[in-house]
């Protein structure tokens, strides 16, 4: 039987303070019952009442919610640290001591309580930049069980891009050994049911950050091992069950396609060195400030950006695993700091990978300058002209002209960036800004023969907002969005993501693709269902299952739905253009998982990524023919070669050449 409510009362007038007399400084307290001494620190205060508070009402452990242990300014981008207008405003070692102090408080009163935290709404090198949060030393101290979720932003104002970052720099490094995903169906606390209210019953902020996958130093990915859902119940206290029956569906579909490669950009994130340069050098933390925001601002603009790998593990990676590495790009910020980062990633690159790193060059070494044949000079900043030779987004019903814009106060200063050599045969400049007579190189990309295939990008970046009200506010639509850059110049590494839209205020589409079971999954969400997707990878144009295309330049155009999470295996090179599908159909004969059928084929290639197991199980139809074939290149299966169509094993693919008709791949 619950106790009458005057007893509650008296317990909870116990527990969180009773006023013995008028005084307000008069207090009793549970864990004070004398009041509370002069100069208590708050962590003490906090914790020893938390001790006696869930003790007594038997909890089993506490959730610390909005930036609660973390930011006096949780659901601010500014802070102690940072007003918009200047960094460095406070002594980074007193604040984030400070912070530190609330959790060794923790540690000393509740050493048995566990604590789980929702962190604040930000990244962790805006949180260190604006508030001087000292996350690396919080999760030294064996405080926290795993790292703060991801949070419901994509939700709350569609700023997916901001939940994706936060999420990846918090699973960068790992306080223990697992990390949560969390789900926003219901909220109990506000009149809303964001399944209903907010998603509008579509599951893209499902798909899209369970799409992350987090590099470790043995090169396998690691996904999220507890999903946690806020809440069950709305704010009426009801338990509709519709909710359920709808998101759990897609719940347990993400959870079965996890990824298990890297995606094609992997963030190497410098979770170490971001904070070690808090305590080297406080006034240049505009560098993680920028470069978070520049990360949230490019998936926001379409990047296909969701595989995390830090620095610690990076080095690792390279010297011992660098097959992990093989099929992805390489996604960093400029090493700002010599040493183990600085190397791995110059090794990687000399030995064929990839890289687009991203930032200034002023605080890096000649070696990486020299590495991207640029030096710095005098900067400029403010209203620019922007010059580009990449394929920008077609905008069907826009015909004006856009500005480009770099604030140096959120872009970690001016735009410095000239050519060493104008003649190097190797560099190719894709993008210069002009003030005037002045001149800056902005983007571009070098692939030295020495380097056995190897390829660097870089890009300089600028702030897509500026400050209004304390707020940050993104530019109009009349003024480029830099980030938008970034995809642009996956190009030179042979990927296309174009995105026609109807002017530049319609929201980009966002992008991920994964891994899995040797396969893509292309997730995403369309804020705008007009725009139009074309993609095109070095594979050829991808075929979606279960969706038509246009085929044309190699690039497969689709209209996809608000929410999508499509599976693709094959991919094509058709010069002749035209509508193609790629659809299931029912596997035969017995032993046989799946059948794909496509159609629309004319003198087309075709490279087919079975799932690895079933590599030797692979068999072909043409036109309902069955084709005898033997998988050169690595099969056991002893089948018999069909020379036209020249089929061939390459790694972990299948090639066809000059296919025409209806072609079924079986497995």
């Amino acid at each position: 039987m619950a106790p009458p409510a005057r007893h509650l009362r008296r317990m909870l007038h116990s527990l969180l303070g009773r006023r013995r007399q008028r005084d307000p400084h008069d207090l009793s307290y549970a864990a004070y019952p004398d009041g509370i001494p002069d100069n208590t620190p708050f962590g003490e205060f906090f914790w020893r009442q938390s001790r006696a508070f869930t003790s007594t009402l038997g909890f089993d452990y506490i959730w610390l919610s909005n930036g609660f242990g973390f930011s006096h300014f949780g659901w601010s981008a500014l802070g102690e640290n940072f007003d918009g207008r200047q960094f460095a405003r406070v002594d980074y070692g007193q604040v984030s001591a400070r912070i530190l102090d609330f959790w060794q408080h923790y540690r000393r009163e509740c050493p048995d309580l566990p604590v789980d935290v929702r962190g604040t709404n930000y990244s962790t090198g805006i949180d260190l930049a604006s508030d001087c949060v000292p996350l690396t030393d919080i999760y030294a101290g064996d405080f926290l069980r795993a790292p703060a979720p991801n949070y419901p932003s994509g939700a709350l104002n569609e700023d997916f891009g901001l939940e994706m970052v936060g999420y990846m720099t918090r699973i960068a490094r790992l306080p223990g050994d697992h990390f949560p995903f969390r789900y926003y169906p219901n909220d109990p606390w506000f009149w809303q049911n964001p399944w209903w209210d907010l998603y509008q019953r579509e599951p893209f902020d499902i798909y899209c950050p369970l799409s992350t996958g987090r590099l470790n130093g043995r090169g396998q990915i690691e996904n999220p091992q507890v999903v946690e859902f806020l809440t069950i119940d709305t704010e009426k206290g009801d338990l509709d069950e519709r909710c359920a029956l709808e998101v759990i569906p897609h719940i347990r579909r993400a959870i079965d396609d996890f990824p298990d490669r890297t995606g094609l950009l992997t963030w190497v994130y410098p979770f170490a060195e971001y904070h070690q340069l808090a305590a080297d050098r406080p006034e240049r933390l505009d560098l993680p400030y920028f470069g978070d925001w520049f990360a949230r601002s490019g998936i926001n603009a379409g990047l296909p950006l969701n595989t995390v790998l830090s620095t610690d593990d990076f080095p690792e990676v390279v010297a011992n695993h660098p097959e992990a590495l093989a099929d992805t790009i390489l996604f960093s910020p400029v090493p700002f700091l010599a040493g183990d980062w600085e190397e791995a990633l110059i090794q990687h690159i000399h030995s064929g990978g990839r890289a687009l790193l991203y930032g200034p060059l002023d605080p890096t070494s000649p070696i990486v300058r020299q590495l991207l044949n640029l030096e710095t000079g005098e900067g400029i900043e403010g209203e620019c002209s922007l010059h580009l030779d990449l394929e920008p987004d077609p905008l069907v019903r826009w015909q004006g002209n856009r500005t480009f814009k770099h604030e140096s106060i959120l872009s970690a200063g001016p735009v410095c960036e000239q050519l060493i050599d104008s003649a190097d045969p190797h560099t190719r400049v894709y993008a210069t800004l002009r003030q005037g007579a002045e001149e800056r190189i902005y983007a571009l990309t070098r692939c030295s023969p020495e380097w056995q295939g190897g390829a660097v990008s870089w890009i300089r970046g600028s702030s897509s907002f500026s400050f209004v009200d304390q707020r940050p506010r993104e530019y109009p639509a009349d003024v480029w969005n830099p980030a938008e850059l970034v995809r642009y110049l996956l190009t030179s590494f042979g990927y296309r993501f174009v995105q026609e839209r109807q002017h530049p205020g319609v929201k980009p589409v966002l992008n991920f693709v994964t891994r899995h079971r040797n396969g893509f999954l292309f997730s995403g969400f369309k804020a705008d269902t007009t725009a139009v997707l074309r993609y095109a990878f070095p594979q050829g144009a991808p075929l979606l299952v279960g969706a038509e295309t246009v085929i044309q330049d190699d690039a497969a155009t689709y209209f996809l739905d608000k929410s999508f999470h499509k599976e693709c295996r094959i991919f094509v090179h058709q010069s002749s253009g035209g509508v193609l599908s790629c659809k299931e159909k029912p596997p035969f004969p017995t032993g046989k998982e799946r059948k794909l059928q496509v159609s629309g084929l004319q003198d087309a290639d075709l490279v087919v990524y079975p799932p690895l197991e079933r590599m030797d199980e692979v068999s072909f139809e043409l036109d309902g023919q069955e084709v005898d074939i033997e998988v050169t290149g690595g099969s056991s299966g002893g089948q018999r070669l069909a020379a036209a169509h020249a089929i061939h094993r390459e790694g972990d693919c299948i090639h066809l050449r000059s296919v025409t008709g209806v072609l079924s791949v079986n497995w």
